[in-house]
């Protein structure tokens, strides 16, 4: 087994952090079932708590697009697709979903809508994570990205690259449901994109102080963007809810950060720290476990319900990341139980699967040969 470089393991740590942060703001500014006292999205605003949880939106598709390049750059050095680790992610959203369904329906108090019942019974198909599921659906293509990048000269990957970051970053980033753009396609534009970085931009990818200065730049952009945005809806009074209107993967500012950033993290001096290999390598398991479909429709809202209650929203940011703090850490710890337990099984049953599937293959390609 390959040994694993902490850096890269901690980016993806933080990565799943600033994601899990993302999501408890979605919770405070979407209205849910249970109290009407949330904040309004994506409404331009002068208040300042308000500008900068708003902003905070941006974590997402930052975090995913870290995620993302991350895993590009080592599936570009994978040549196969290992079934039992498809089979094994498959699995695992499945029966995490069905625990948690049934440990809410048990709840008191909580009525289960039917469709959430049967979104939470078929996760996959519903992609109710949809990062995993559009994770699952590159990693299946992945080999044959490879081969078609291995195919093309420098130039011609670079004029793949430059038509389209202009028709799915740059007119993606205006209006993204135009050129039938979506997540997928933004998910292989991005892995071509990486695999330039990494067979023909050398002398960047390992320069530090470029890195350093692109990651400070595109950051720059990415919030100035969004005050710019903010400020203009205030003044002009059009998009009065789109101030995160660059909240996407195809925001070309949010993909130079997130290579830059994973560029510095592969520059130092490479590590091996246990504990954070092992946090890095169950964060599929928190991402899969803290966004659950059912735990953000009828568990999450109860934090803020409560803290409206009894605080107000005077301190808002301060109890937003008190709670970004403490949904990470509870899933952390579920995760590291399930791992401990249930994923022992599960791995099992996928390698079970995965090697009855090959044989069953190979037996009919031979069947095939032979006729």
């Amino acid at each position: 087994m390959k040994k694993r470089n902490s850096n890269i393991e901690l980016l993806k740590i933080i990565a799943i952090f600033i994601i899990v942060i993302n999501h408890v703001t979605m919770t405070l500014t979407t209205n849910n079932i249970y109290s009407s006292q949330y904040l309004l999205p994506e409404i331009a605003t002068s208040n300042i708590q308000h500008l900068i949880i708003f902003f905070f939106r941006y974590f997402g598709s930052w975090g995913n697009c870290i995620f993302l390049v991350c895993s590009a750059w080592f599936l570009l050095e994978q040549p196969k697709i290992k079934l039992q680790k498809v089979i094994k992610i498959i699995l695992n959203v499945w029966v995490i979903s069905i625990l948690i369904l049934v440990g809410v329906m048990l709840l008191p108090n909580i009525n289960v809508d039917s469709k959430y019942i049967l979104y939470s019974l078929f996760p996959n198909i519903f992609a109710n994570n949809w990062f995993v599921t559009c994770y699952i659906l590159l990693y299946l293509v992945h080999p044959y990205l490879n081969i078609i990048i291995k195919s093309l000269s420098k130039n011609q990957l670079l004029v793949f690259n430059i038509v389209t970051f202009i028709l799915y970053m740059l007119i993606g980033s205006i209006k993204s449901d135009l050129l039938f753009n979506n997540q997928l396609i933004m998910f292989i534009v991005i892995y071509m994109y990486v695999a330039y970085v990494k067979f023909y931009m050398r002398d960047f990818h390992t320069n530090m102080k470029k890195n350093v200065y692109l990651f400070i730049i595109s950051s720059l952009f990415i919030l100035l963007s969004y005050l710019a945005l903010n400020w203009l809806v205030l003044n002009i009074g059009h998009w009065q809810n789109k101030i995160i209107h660059f909240n996407t993967l195809s925001n070309p500012f949010i993909l130079l950060s997130a290579i830059s950033i994973f560029n510095i993290s592969n520059n130092f001096k490479e590590r091996n720290i246990k504990v954070i290999n092992y946090i890095s390598s169950i964060t599929l398991l928190i991402y899969i476990i803290h966004e659950n479909i059912l735990l953000l429709r009828y568990i999450r809202p109860l934090y803020y319900i409560i803290i409206y209650n009894t605080f107000g929203y005077n301190y808002i940011i301060v109890w937003l990341l008190l709670f970004a703090f403490l949904w990470f850490g509870i899933s952390l710890i579920i995760s590291i139980f399930y791992e401990k337990s249930i994923n022992k099984l599960i791995e099992k049953i996928s390698i079970y699967f995965s090697n009855l599937f090959e044989k069953n293959m190979v037996k009919f390609f031979n069947r095939k040969s032979n006729t």
